[in-house]
């Protein structure tokens, strides 16, 4: 079973991506903010993380950011709707802490063919 801490302010994308990721094959474990991920990923660890980019409060390249300062290794695969007008700003910067990026519509076979590379 691969786990996957999956991280975005949207309920509707937690649904997407438990649709596409089968459920035989991957356990999702929701958080809907940074501050909630990182007391998750205090207690537990996982194959793959997945983080939204843009967030309130707290974004996906500060979570990023300070996983990274942390030495958490675990594979990052950023995601983002791109409503920010700074799209390619946020999406430059997630690129030096994410190991794959990937666009929303999120696609449901290039999002396994990334998975499966980051959990290989």
């Amino acid at each position: 079973m691969i786990k996957v801490l999956l991280v975005d302010d949207d309920e509707f994308i937690h649904a997407v991506v438990k649709t596409m990721l089968p459920g035989d094959e991957f356990d999702i474990h929701d958080c809907f903010s940074v501050d909630s991920a990182l007391e998750v990923l205090e207690e537990q660890k996982f194959d793959l993380i997945i983080t939204d980019i843009v967030m309130p409060v707290k974004t996906g390249v500060d979570f990023m950011k300070q996983l990274r300062r942390d030495n958490e290794q675990t594979p990052i695969l950023a995601i983002t709707a791109g409503v920010e007008n700074a799209l390619d700003d946020y999406v430059a910067l997630a690129k030096f802490h994410a190991n794959e990026t990937l666009p929303k519509p999120l696609m449901r076979d290039e999002l396994l063919t990334i998975v499966y590379r980051l959990t290989a």
